[in-house]
């Protein structure tokens, strides 16, 4: 806290004030991180969406999800603090089941004979298999886990080639 307090240049009394522990700190951040999972989510990813083909929508927010987790310096916080992840979890599960929600309906558009239940629980592994690669690529050197990046992508795609329409676009 006391070197919080120095890097805001304010007093100890002023970081308490607002943060009464270093979790509430720790809750502060995940809250940041999450908020630019989303903002980038809808900017760069929802927003691309439509006429976009399916290989290249998938690419793009894998490579959205990972550069989030690598630049920001929020998203960072939480992948260094995994042990305090009880302190969000239940928000971000549900940012997670939003943005499988998202994938759902893509998959609506693009594999249309895949059942509804079917649909739900491929998004759910889309979401689950790129966010667990972001965590658990971080524990690699900087090639290693650009290579992991680039074949999870391959294997997303190899994993969803067979119910997807070519070419799969979202109508405009």
């Amino acid at each position: 806290m006391d070197a919080i307090a120095a890097g805001a240049e304010t007093s100890i009394g002023s970081v308490y004030r607002f943060f009464p522990d270093k979790r509430a700190i720790f809750r502060a951040v995940a809250d940041l991180a999450m908020a630019t999972v989303d903002q980038a989510f809808r900017a760069r990813i929802v927003a691309a969406a439509p006429g976009a083909q399916w290989h290249e929508l998938l690419d793009l927010a894998v490579d959205v999800f990972t550069e989030i987790h690598e630049r920001e310096m929020a998203a960072r916080a939480l992948l260094a603090n995994i042990q305090l992840y009880d302190e969000y979890a239940e928000a971000d599960r549900a940012q997670q089941r939003q943005i499988a929600a998202v994938t759902e309906g893509l998959l609506g558009v693009w594999a249309p004979e895949l059942e509804p239940e079917a649909r739900a629980v491929v998004a759910a592994m889309i979401v689950q298999t790129v966010f667990g690669m972001i965590v658990l690529s971080q524990r690699e050197p900087p090639a290693r886990r650009a290579a992991m990046v680039e074949h999870c992508k391959l294997m997303l795609r190899r994993y969803l080639s067979p119910w997807i329409e070519t070419p799969g676009t979202i109508p405009p």
